[in-house]
């Protein structure tokens, strides 16, 4: 018996989207305890598996996973950066 494999072409389409935006991060000094803030500029991606029957509920859902993603990067990110006060 000889078998002899067939390529299918790919069934559906993965879509992708990006949230991107800034954030201000308020955050208190470890020395000085004033605070201080900052800007961070962040980007989530999101993707959704669709088979063709739903392209733009695919898209959509796409959509709300990047802005999931971002909003769960939001409240966790965070840099090293020093006190304007005391240098810290």
């Amino acid at each position: 018996m000889i078998i002899i494999p067939i390529p299918l072409p790919p069934i559906g389409v993965n879509r992708v989207a990006t949230a991107r935006g800034s954030v201000l991060k308020v955050v208190p000094c470890e020395q000085c305890q004033r605070s201080y803030g900052y800007v961070i500029e962040l980007e989530a991606a999101g993707e959704d598996y669709d088979l063709d029957l739903d392209p733009a509920g695919s898209a959509t859902r796409a959509m709300q996973k990047a802005v999931e993603n971002f909003e769960r990067k939001r409240g966790n990110s965070a840099l090293p950066v020093p006190c304007p006060y005391c240098g810290w």
